[in-house]
């Protein structure tokens, strides 16, 4: 294994897109064959990026809350194709946009259309329903609380007919909490992050010292510039008691690379407890949203809350037929590829990046593992 190209274009992600720093893990069959951490992680640019800084992950949080439901549907308690008013009857009568108005929705959204994006909802965080949710209960909104709030938005499409991305897995995250009697992250924590030792991952900054925490950026292509964002700021918290399974969860590298790790495995942890059935996780890869056509990465479909890698027609990627994963706003990225036993990592803070940094060292890294 060669990684010299690998690094350089690490290391030369500042001077080319202005990210501050990051930190990426490579796993290999269950071991870790690459780590390479850069730049820094503070605004001043005087604190060196040492592996165990805390990092909001946004959207990386969603493939920890599809296993979740997934895990739940193999062990029976969930149906993929039962109706969400089933669980949380405020769903039971929605409305659907009608040209400049409204009418009654035919179709009832299904848990498999909230898993697939499909559901017909916004990512309008700041929704007048929600926003009056929140103002009623003095912004100790909770998970459950504003879940059935959204259930007064009206649909972009009838549900199962397309594709937008939106707030419809921080939806199941209320799911989660009816089926389970649990809040999300306690369901999780007793899920996944303690018998995995992510001992650092919750909804909450609840761990760790101020100087780990990883300042978050925005890039913009236009004028290549970076620009850093305060500490405070977070679309996606609606409430202070609010946990949102979309975009909410704050985690280290080392403690995704577990989760990434354990789903590589097939569900097992690495002292050999299941957590997961394995057909749970070749269901949340291999049910494809046919109504989704267009990809940010090329040759990518969007299944059960992943992107999945569906073919090579255009010859981009290097990785297998269903390798699967998903990154984050601000430039958080996973890979899983099952049949070749790769587990990877980034951690990183800036957005705008995505699209721009994330094939490339995909490639990379799938080159690096295949050199003598």
């Amino acid at each position: 294994m060669n990684f010299t190209k690998l690094t350089e274009f690490l290391d030369n992600l500042e001077n080319r897109f202005g990210i501050p720093g990051g930190d990426l893990i490579v796993n290999k069959d269950g071991k870790t064959v690459y780590r390479h951490s850069f730049g820094y992680s503070d605004k001043e640019r005087t604190r060196r990026v040492q592996g165990n800084e805390i990092y909001r992950i946004y959207s990386c949080s969603k493939v920890i809350l599809c296993t979740g439901v997934m895990k739940l549907v193999t062990e029976g308690k969930i149906g993929l194709y039962d109706n969400l008013s089933d669980y949380i009857s405020e769903f039971s009568h929605m409305q659907v946009k009608n040209g400049d108005g409204l009418k009654k929705a035919v179709n009832q959204i299904r848990i498999i259309d909230l898993l697939q994006m499909a559901a017909g909802f916004t990512y309008e965080c700041g929704h007048p329903a929600i926003v009056d949710y929140r103002n009623s209960t003095d912004g100790k909104a909770d998970t459950l609380g504003t879940v059935k709030a959204m259930a007064k938005m009206p649909l972009e499409f009838e549900s199962g007919t397309a594709y937008r991305y939106s707030l419809c897995h921080d939806i199941l995250g209320g799911v989660i909490e009816v089926v389970t009697g649990k809040k999300l992250g306690q369901f999780m924590k007793e899920s996944f992050f303690i018998p995995l030792g992510m001992n650092e991952t919750d909804y909450k900054y609840t761990f760790g010292s101020e100087d780990r925490y990883f300042w978050r950026s925005n890039y913009n292509n236009e004028t290549k510039t970076t620009t850093f964002i305060p500490k405070d700021v977070n679309w996606f918290e609606l409430g202070s008691e609010y946990e949102s399974g979309g975009a909410g969860l704050i985690t280290t590298v080392d403690d995704y690379i577990k989760f990434s790790q354990m789903l590589c495995d097939g569900g097992v942890t690495k002292e050999g407890k299941r957590l997961i059935a394995f057909e749970g996780i070749d269901l949340m890869r291999k049910t494809i949203n046919e109504n989704q056509s267009a990809f940010t990465m090329t040759d990518y479909k969007y299944a059960l809350g992943v992107r999945t890698h569906v073919g090579n027609e255009h010859n981009f990627s290097k990785s297998s037929l269903y390798e699967f994963g998903w990154d984050g706003a601000h430039g958080a990225y996973t890979e899983i590829d099952i049949e070749n036993g790769i587990a990877v990592y980034f951690g990183c803070g800036t957005s705008g990046i995505n699209a721009l940094v994330h094939p490339d060292m995909r490639n990379l890294i799938h080159e690096a593992l295949e050199t003598e």
